[in-house]
């Protein structure tokens, strides 16, 4: 048995009236529950009693408005269109309930919208009855503070911005019972290669742990759209290190809502690199992949769905430079070092790589010097001064000022008079390779 009300965002005291003049589908969706403007922030509603794993699906109405919201319009967390305006935010939970955070925007326009889904707050509060159902309890945790208006919304029309989320609030039986990210991904139906490569790999324990967690969750059309072979092969024992690689790069060790990750530009994830985000024309992309749901809440963290697979750099420190094709003379110097299989295969590892226009740089002969076997000794010193242990990204080393090499001795960064490593300037950061990360110099760094 599902039994469905609605909670209608209302902007005056006539507003029930008008709903019902504009909607034709006000019986359908349930009783009014909540106004904008006359419901006091605090104000508890029981919606009664249901059998666990009932679905509640909640609307509002925009009954004076223009623009990307005219009078009259609905919007239904059961309708996947208007999904864009709904936000889950935290779950919590005490010894008798578990209470879901819901919030709405009411601005969609990306010119005007702070895009933080505070204007209607409301918390979802759901309690345990032995053998029977659940008691459902909506509060209002924030009385509207910004009212849809024609005066306001005169100002935002255009298109509405596409923020996806999430905003189906499910019962479940108790807080204790609530799914971790690996069953909720299963249950959700749509994530069954994800989780054939989470088994493959290894990893469905350590997603069911504690956490918290963020998984950014590829559909199966999302494994579908790789090259044919590509997910048969990636299943396979002998490539297990690829694989787990790969799915380490979705899920970041912390728990991070929708709302955070438009803050950021990069997160960093369990595999050790991060993955750039950026927005675009309203839209959150991950690395190349867009986020097209957001905040399924988990009772060990949080999942965002993404349309693609995201691929972690599986390029070594040397094949990197390698296919640069500017870093020749190192690359010659660190297999005359005998450096080359520690930069392969050894890391995480930070590498502050001259040019060969930096090595060009030294004195004439001095190169040539170096490369001789009895100078052997003296070049793994000079290579040792240009490797840090662990994966350290430019605004991290920047923020420590210094860093301690391979060779026991620190090396300065400052940006004073531009990013510099001891006097050689960074000329590019936050190369990432798949043992750690590099940073261009313009000069060789000389240990005193």
């Amino acid at each position: 048995m599902t039994k469905t009300r609605s909670l209608y965002f209302m902007g005056h005291e006539q507003d029930g009236e008008m709903f019902n003049a504009v909607s034709s589908d006000a019986n359908e969706l349930g009783a009014f529950i909540f106004q904008n403007h006359g419901t006091a922030a605090g104000t508890t509603v029981e919606l009664g009693e249901f059998e666990a794993g009932s679905t509640l699906h909640f609307a509002y109405l925009v009954t004076n408005g223009s623009g990307g919201a005219p009078t009259g319009s609905l919007f239904r967390t059961d309708v996947e269109a208007d999904t864009n305006y709904f936000a889950i935010g935290d779950t919590r939970s005490d010894e008798a309930s578990l209470f879901t955070r819901l919030g709405i925007e009411d601005i969609r326009n990306p010119a005007h919208s702070d895009f933080d889904y505070n204007d209607l707050i409301v918390d979802v509060r759901t309690t345990a009855i032995p053998e029977i159902a659940m008691k459902t309890i909506i509060t209002g945790a924030i009385a509207s503070s910004v009212l849809i208006t024609a005066p306001a919304l005169a100002q935002c029309g255009g298109s509405d911005y596409a923020h996806k989320s999430n905003a189906t609030v499910s019962t479940v039986a108790n807080a204790s019972q609530g799914k971790d990210i690996v069953d909720t991904a299963v249950a959700a139906g749509s994530f069954n290669t994800l989780a054939a490569a989470l088994k493959a790999a290894g990893l469905v324990d350590a997603l069911k742990g504690d956490g918290p967690f963020t998984v950014f969750a590829p559909t199966d059309d999302a494994f579908a759209k790789l090259p044919a072979g590509t997910v048969e092969s990636l299943l396979k024992p002998e490539n297990k290190d690829q694989l787990v690689s790969i799915l380490t790069y979705h899920v970041v060790p912390a728990n991070v809502m929708a709302k955070d990750v438009v803050k950021l530009n990069t997160a960093t994830t369990l595999n050790g690199q991060r993955a750039d985000i950026e927005v675009r024309n309203g839209n959150v992309f991950v690395d190349n992949a867009q986020v097209i749901k957001t905040d399924i809440a988990a009772s060990n963290g949080t999942i965002h769905v993404i349309d693609s697979v995201i691929l972690p750099e599986s390029s070594n420190v040397v094949e990197t430079a390698q296919s640069a094709g500017t870093f020749n003379t190192l690359i010659a110097a660190a297999k005359a070092a005998g450096l080359a299989d520690f930069l392969m295969n050894e890391g995480p590892i930070t590498v502050f790589a001259p040019t060969d226009e930096a090595f060009a740089k030294l004195p004439t002969g001095t190169v040539e010097s170096l490369l001789k076997p009895e100078n052997k000794g003296k070049l793994a010193d000079i290579l040792k001064y240009h490797v840090v242990n662990g994966r350290v990204y430019a605004d991290q080393a920047v923020k420590a000022g210094s860093a301690a090499t391979l060779l026991g001795k620190d090396v300065t960064i400052s940006t004073k008079g531009g990013a510099k490593v001891n006097n050689a300037n960074l000329v590019a950061t936050d190369i990432e390779a798949s043992n750690g990360v590099i940073h261009v110099v313009d000069s060789v760094l000389l240990p005193s």
